[in-house]
């Protein structure tokens, strides 16, 4: 069997030094433009799907099709990198279960594009670079793969944008990206304008959202809408970081529809279970602050053991105004978009995130980036003094038992 797995996967690893794309076609028919192409590409990009019909089979289908293949994919990887583990150690327990990402690579990093041609993120002295020229780049929401074997210095910008929150697999201390990965955190219709959260700019499916700081990019979208010109109804998509007040501090808005081509769409958000409430199939469930109804027509996918408290879910609606009656909720436990699964199966890490749910004393601190859980002590050499609740930090380190070890910490802005 494992001699099966690993002549497999060579396979794809020949496949994969030869340029190759996979293209999956949506709302825009065969050769249309989006204002997206370069006029000589070095591999083309998928065109991006829409959902401005809604076809809920359709779209299922086509979503579980690749989250199975993913999660696959995800087993493979990890069965395989501990034969290799328990191999090296003689058979022995000094193997790491889990010793790989979903991408098989040892290292995973998460934070916000701030500059292309390489890909950066963070400023200044502490700033990563990775090198992307071998990387498979993928849009996730929008099914955007990009598999060219040898990556113009500059083409992460065609598939990027600055602002956005992505993903990237590397091996442990080298910034040679395996695979890059963007998904976005919030889609759906502008709720509130203004939001009457302190510190948000307006509400997006219920969820406050502060727009002060993010790129505006409509370059993907071409909806015609402007930052100026948000207002209550106009469907967006928002990348970002939730602070310790649940505010989303967005780093990315991209327009997606205005209001009178609102109906009909699907919009989904993404977050842990906060609360479950009444019997089924008519529960509320509250993620982000904001419930949920659920009716007997709610698709649950992935739950064989139902809803519950800390679930990590999407959730999809295609309501613009709230009560907001969810289509379909999916638990993304095991599946390779969640950096949580990533890290556990990382060997060191690196992510970016505002200090919440901060415990202990100096330098013995416990708390939270974006929802993975970090630890400090005497061996955080740089930067301890930057921990304090709200604190808009990077925090890298070996990994043990999916939480991250700090050696060093940085500061974001």
């Amino acid at each position: 069997m494992k001699i099966h797995i690993l002549q497999r996967l060579a396979g794809c690893f020949r496949e994969r030094r030869q340029p190759h794309l996979t293209v999956i076609e949506g709302g825009k028919g065969k050769g249309e433009r989006d204002g997206n192409e370069r006029n000589k590409p070095r591999a083309v990009i998928g065109i991006p799907y829409s959902s401005d019909t809604a076809r809920p089979t359709v779209e299922e289908r086509e979503e579980d099709a690749m989250k199975n293949i993913a999660k696959y994919m995800f087993a493979i990887g990890a069965s395989v990198g501990a034969a290799f583990a328990l191999g090296a150690c003689g058979g022995g327990g000094g193997g790491m279960p889990g010793s790989t990402t979903s991408a098989g690579t040892t290292g995973f990093t998460s934070g916000v594009i701030t500059g292309f041609g390489t890909l950066h993120l963070g400023t200044g002295q502490n700033e990563k670079v990775f090198d992307v020229r071998n990387a498979v780049m993928k849009r996730v929401d929008d099914n955007v793969v990009d598999h060219n074997a040898s990556h113009d210095a500059h083409e992460d910008n065609v598939v990027f944008r600055i602002g956005m929150r992505v993903e990237i697999f590397h091996e442990m201390d080298d910034n040679n990206a395996v695979e890059v990965r963007f998904k976005d955190d919030l889609e759906g219709p502008i709720t509130a304008k203004p939001s009457a959260v302190a510190g948000a700019t307006f509400d997006v499916l219920g969820v406050p959202v502060n727009a002060a700081n993010a790129n505006f990019d409509d370059s993907l979208g071409n909806s015609g809408l402007t930052p100026a010109g948000l207002a209550v109804g106009d469907v967006i998509e928002v990348s970002g970081l939730f602070d310790n007040n649940g505010v989303l501090q967005a780093t990315f808005i991209e327009g997606k529809k205005p209001a009178a081509q609102a109906a009909g769409r699907t919009f989904e958000i993404t977050g842990t279970i906060d609360n479950v409430t009444g019997t089924a199939p008519t529960q509320v469930v509250t993620v982000h602050g904001v419930p949920f109804q659920l009716d007997a027509n709610t698709n649950l996918h992935d739950m064989t053991s139902g809803l519950a408290i800390g679930m990590l879910v999407e959730i999809k609606t295609q309501s613009t105004t709230a009560p907001f009656l969810a289509t379909k909720i999916e638990s993304t436990a095991g599946d390779f978009e969640n950096p949580e699964n990533e890290i556990m199966n990382a060997r060191k890490a690196s992510v970016e995130g505002f200090v919440t749910g901060l415990t202990g004393t100096t330098p013995n601190f416990s708390f939270t980036l974006n929802g993975t859980s970090i630890t400090t002590s005497s061996a955080t050499t740089v930067g301890l003094g930057l921990v304090s609740p709200g604190a808009h930090i990077e925090a890298e380190g070996p990994v043990a038992g999916g939480v991250i070890e700090a050696t060093k910490i940085f500061s974001r802005l």
